[in-house]
């Protein structure tokens, strides 16, 4: 890795889409299993629209920066996407231009044979200037560790880090909600912007080392957001400003997820389990209530 090229890369993305996209990703991520209900109805109805607020992971991206940079000399084939957060100021429109400017806000270098990781910040905002809010991912850059001189580094390039992610509660949960994915899941999402051919190529998939093509990590925070979504905040969409998610293993399209979620006060915490494989495939999540 080319750390100083890293440390460097910035992008703004000026992002037009419609009210058929917002549509698009709120069906894509399963968020209208009933169209009889208002608030779902309300994701996808042009008259009186409102966005899934996990959008904001997804609007203005700066593509698969990793892979196209080459200058920075990174491993993209093992790249892999670890943690996702978002805090909006104010809801995403349904429709129009959001300005999204991403750039490096930290790297850590875990040593010659452990992997790097990189966390990318995007702060979005309309085209006069009025902030909606930001977008953070973690890369585990699992090709990449041991370009420092001197052992592992720290280098962060914010005011000061995010915190650490916070495992679940130890208690049973307060609620917990099944979600049956469609064996297509990924066909959908990938029309949100996403066509790596790790979701949709089986001998893609297959030289990634995964059986065959995994569920996109963004579908599966957008599930976990909408499990939130629908368990304390009775389906009101907006009400949601903030998620932070951990994608500790793949999910595969067709299977059965639980959301074990627990009432924290100030948020709600969640882990999304596959029974059927013994997996946990969101953890260290946290919802975050207006």
């Amino acid at each position: 890795m080319n750390v100083d090229a890293v440390r460097a890369w910035s992008r703004t993305v000026v992002h037009d889409y419609t009210a058929r996209e917002s549509a698009l990703y709120a069906l894509a991520i399963g968020a209208v299993s009933d169209p009889l209900d208002p608030c779902q109805l309300r994701l996808v109805d042009e008259v009186d629209q409102v966005v899934v607020p996990s959008m904001a992971a997804v609007v203005a991206s700066p593509g698969f920066w990793a892979r196209d940079e080459k200058s920075m000399e990174i491993d993209a084939a093992r790249l892999v996407h670890g943690e996702q957060r978002i805090t909006l100021a104010r809801a995403l429109p349904a429709h129009g231009r959001v300005v999204g400017t991403s750039r490096v806000s930290r790297i850590v270098d875990k040593g010659e044979g452990k992997g790097a990781l990189i966390t990318v910040c995007k702060t979005l905002q309309c085209e006069q200037g009025e902030h909606y809010g930001k977008a953070w991912q973690l890369f585990f850059c699992r090709g990449d560790g041991g370009f420092s001189t001197g052992g592992a580094t720290d280098l962060i390039l914010d005011d000061e880090p995010l915190p650490p992610l916070e495992a679940s509660p130890s208690r049973e949960p307060d609620q917990c909600v099944r979600y049956a994915v469609r064996n297509d899941a990924a066909l959908l999402y990938r029309l949100c912007g996403d066509t790596n051919r790790l979701h949709i190529d089986l001998e893609a998939a297959r030289r990634a080392g995964f059986p065959r093509p995994i569920l996109h990590g963004l579908a599966t925070y957008g599930l976990a957001a909408v499990a939130a979504i629908r368990a304390f905040a009775s389906g009101d969409a907006p009400k949601l400003h903030g998620l932070d998610a951990r994608f500790s293993a793949p999910f595969y399209p067709g299977e059965e997820v639980e959301f074990r979620i627990w009432d924290e006060g100030a948020h709600v915490a969640l882990e999304g389990h596959v029974a059927a494989r013994g997996a946990v495939v969101i953890s260290h999540a946290r919802a975050r209530f207006q």
